[in-house]
């Protein structure tokens, strides 16, 4: 292909086109309309990628398929778009956000976006989605990945319009986990597994997609980020603003489509099975699975996270462990959807007449509700946890803790009488009691400024009358002055001249202190003010040089 016939790619397929607007090969209209959001057609990225038609939509991004300029292949490539923090600038291909809060919301989930994508480049697994580069472009960033050609797990299911047997859901899901479990040792977490995210090349070879939701989460109790979640594969603890996610989150998701897949109902809502769990058991809607594949399964699919499979390597024990009663029997590998039906002649289990080994499913355990006595909320008491300790799933807060209780409006009564009261007896204090002889008396000298004249009692001074010299202190004698002393006796030290603040201001800001340091008195400065530049002269400021607005001639 050469450079000549970009104008005649058709955006749907990246193939020639020259018959008209409707390609030819895969039937798409070239002149399909746009959402606003999406990158428009024939865009270039990176100065190399073509952009064609939208793959795919998610919570955090838009997938679009691309085309090489360099290598001349077809590319898929995910743009970092979270919806609800930012949109697209009109025509023009930048991304803004809706408020300052969600820019800063953005900009954190955009590193944490660059971020795991240097480590999603280092996967190199069949079975799990090839990161092949990365790029910042248009305040964003975006991810080039492997292009495959065949169709998605969900639209497979859809087109068969029948349930795969437990041959054939584990001939799919067995390579997944196997992906899946190289990128739990990398330390992250899928988060979104479902059969839209699992792609079937050629029909056969299955593909880990979309980890547009993985994150290295691992012990991580917050979510920045809005929750991304699909309801009826995405486990319980996804729900919470705050949780901890082990892989065992990503292994209740794998369980959800296996469940799915043999039965053809997608399994409730994690958060409808908190109490009067509704979802029925596999073994009773499929009988003819065994019993170690549906108690696995079911297993898995355990509200709490403590009660299932910790690892991928546990779970993938538990699907394919067989009874060994039931080994000699099971000679032949499993058998895929693609390939032609089992003879006749191979061995039935169910004819043998065997007693079931495994157990029954045990039923879930009842669980007692309390409503939060701080938010109302229901939650519900764990067995073997007391009430006082638990923590409400909304406030955080034990039953018992001791919160600040808002002011009655009995004590807000009882202020507003006493108030008036209070500030009645203080007027009288102030205004009138202040105003009598004997206070005026006492107070005189302090209101004239003079010094400390002596006050005439009113109580009777007959014992001082009779000796005065016996109130008048001593009189200390005077110091006789040295000839070489210049101070006279008894001679009051002159203060220091004030210092004429006049005009300052009471304390100088930061900038002002910056503009002066390394200068002198009286020396021109500039300030670089919040706002603007302002010239001035350095001045002290409580005993600091600041730069004072005003043209250093003044």
């Amino acid at each position: 292909m050469v450079i000549q016939e970009l104008d005649d790619l058709c955006m749907g397929c990246m193939s020639i086109n020259k018959a008209g607007s409707i390609c030819p090969h895969c039937g798409f209209d070239n002149n399909t309309q746009q959402s606003a959001l999406e990158l428009p057609y024939r865009t270039i990225l990176h100065k190399k990628f073509l952009i064609g038609r939208v793959l795919g939509k998610g919570g955090f991004g838009i997938t679009y398929l691309a085309f090489d300029l360099v290598l001349q292949t077809a590319v898929a490539i995910k743009e970092y778009m979270p919806s609800t923090l930012v949109t697209r600038d009109g025509k023009r291909p930048f991304v803004i956000a809706h408020s300052d809060d969600d820019q800063l919301e953005f900009e954190y989930g955009l590193k944490q976006f660059l971020q795991e994508a240097r480590t999603l480049a280092k996967f190199s697994h069949a079975n799990v989605v090839r990161v092949r580069e990365f790029f910042p472009a248009n305040k964003t960033a975006y991810l080039v990945m492997d292009y495959y050609k065949g169709l998605s797990l969900q639209h497979f299911l859809q087109q068969n319009n029948q349930k795969l047997s437990e041959q054939e859901s584990l001939r799919i899901m067995l390579p997944v986990l196997d992906g899946l479990a190289q990128v739990h040792q990398k330390g992250f977490l899928h988060r979104d597994i479902k059969p839209d995210n699992i792609y079937l090349v050629d029909r056969k070879h299955p593909v880990l997609l979309d980890f547009g939701a993985a994150r290295n989460a691992f012990n991580q109790k917050s979510q920045s980020l809005s929750v991304i979640l699909t309801p009826g594969f995405a486990p319980f603890e996804q729900y919470l603003s705050r949780a901890n996610f082990t892989p065992s989150t990503d292994i209740y998701s794998v369980a959800a489509t296996i469940y799915y897949m043999v039965s053809g109902v997608k399994p409730h809502e994690a958060t409808a099975r908190l109490q009067n769990d509704p979802i029925i058991h596999l073994a009773n809607m499929e009988p003819s699975l065994s019993p170690q594949f549906s108690n696995s399964i079911m297993k898995a699919l355990s509200v709490y996270p403590e009660n299932r499979p910790q690892t991928i390597e546990e779970f993938e024990r538990q699907l394919t462990e067989i009874p060994t009663q039931i080994q000699a029997f099971n000679k032949s590998p499993y058998k895929s959807v693609f390939d032609s039906p089992p003879s006749p002649a191979e061995p039935e289990l169910p004819g043998l007449g065997l007693a079931p080994i495994d157990p029954p499913f045990p039923r879930e355990k009842k669980y007692e509700t309390y409503y939060c006595p701080h938010c109302k909320t229901k939650n519900v008491l764990r067995e073997g946890k007391v009430l006082n300790d638990s923590k409400c799933i909304k406030c955080r807060k034990t039953p018992g803790e001791k919160v600040k209780e808002p002011l009655s409006f009995a004590f807000l009564i009882k202020v507003s009488l006493v108030l008036p009261l209070a500030l009645g007896a203080y007027h009288f204090i102030v205004k009138d009691a202040l105003k009598g002889p004997e206070i005026k008396d006492l107070t005189a000298p302090l209101a004239a400024g003079s010094a400390m004249a002596p006050v005439k009692p009113n109580f009777p001074v007959q014992a001082a009358e009779e000796s005065p010299g016996a109130l008048e202190p001593p009189q200390p004698e005077p110091i006789k002055p040295s000839d070489d002393s210049p101070v006279r006796p008894f001679a009051r030290v002159p203060p220091p001249p004030a210092r004429s603040d006049e005009g300052l201001p009471r304390f100088a800001p930061q900038f002002a202190l910056e503009a002066c340091k390394g200068k002198a008195a009286h020396d021109g400065c500039v300030a670089n003010t919040p706002r603007r530049k302002l010239s001035g002269v350095c001045e002290e400021v409580r005993g600091e040089l600041a730069c004072i607005p005003g043209s250093p001639n003044e």
